[in-house]
């Protein structure tokens, strides 16, 4: 969980980086948010926000407005791909390995009852 922690901290960095420093002739979708003035914990909780959602691949209101945002939007939502499938597969294993270890166990339970 801290290294996803951190993973998301980064992202968040990096996605508040191409909404600020992007694109200086067309919009961002930090300056469409009005985030040029705000306060810097308001940007960094507003970056990190939109990068969990998209992680998550939930609904949110901040939108890419250039290629290299909609490039690492696209990244963004692949690696959440790639987490939900460990996810799934780390619970897959896990629920294999407790009906083996249940299998085995009834199993010697049977023997010892011979």
């Amino acid at each position: 969980i801290l290294i996803m922690m951190c993973l998301m901290h980064y992202m968040a960095g990096v996605w508040f980086a191409l909404g600020s420093l992007g694109d200086t002739d067309g919009g961002t979708w930090a300056r469409d948010m009005g985030l040029q003035d705000a306060p810097l914990e308001f940007q960094y909780v507003v970056s990190l926000q939109s990068v969990l959602a998209q992680v998550a691949g939930l609904p949110t209101s901040i939108t890419p407005t250039n290629l290299p945002e909609f490039a690492f939007s696209a990244f963004i939502g692949l690696f959440g791909v790639l987490i939900f499938s460990w996810f799934v597969s780390s619970l897959t294993d896990a629920t294999a390995t407790i009906r083996q270890f249940n299998a085995s166990r009834v199993e010697q339970m049977e023997q010892a009852r011979r």
